[in-house]
């Protein structure tokens, strides 16, 4: 049985604002932090995602996409805190995404657009979405948690960023599928 691919809907940021979170993720990894395969994909890049979701299909619905996050592209957006998300045995590192509402209104706009039609996966749907940037790291020690944070402290949050673009990436790879806007 072939596997349902999975797939994304990634706002990404400013250049200043990819510039900050990408010195972040240095920091992490000089300090040794244990980083996830995503930090050295190439196609992986900071963002904040609105979906999660599995099709096998994706073209016939680009078009609706593309609507649905036609009014994220130039928003504000401000990255104000460390989080974890508990996932199985893992901590899974992230920087929170105030709530704004321009960004709630894309993620209903894209839910909408999928409502019903594919599998989406649960931290993203609505009432349970938490805005966030994830961070390449998954602590497993109270050392690599101390150190998480202590990383976190010194860049200085907020980080201010401007959704510059969205696009469609398949998760597998962190491919781009498609740009959305």
């Amino acid at each position: 049985m072939t596997a349902v691919p999975v797939h994304a809907v990634e706002l990404y940021f400013d250049d200043a604002a990819e510039a900050r979170v990408r010195a972040l993720w240095e920091a992490l990894e000089r300090d040794a932090i244990p980083t996830t395969s995503s930090f050295a994909n190439p196609y992986y890049r900071p963002h904040v995602s609105l979906a999660v979701f599995e099709t096998a299909d994706v073209e016939p619905r680009l078009p609706s996409l593309r609507v649905a996050v036609a009014g994220a592209v130039g928003i504000d957006l401000r990255l104000t805190n460390l989080g974890m998300f508990v996932e199985g045995e893992r901590l899974i590192a992230f920087l929170g995404v105030a709530a704004s509402g321009p960004l709630l209104a894309a993620h209903q706009a894209v839910a909408a657009t999928l409502d019903g039609a594919v599998a989406v996966r649960g931290f993203y749907r609505p009432g349970a979405w938490t805005p966030h940037c994830s961070l390449p790291v998954c602590p497993s020690t109270a050392a690599e948690v101390a150190a998480t944070v202590a990383v976190a402290r010194a860049a200085r949050l907020p980080v201010r960023a401007r959704v510059a673009g969205a696009h469609l990436v398949e998760l597998a790879t962190g491919a781009p599928v498609a740009g959305l806007g």
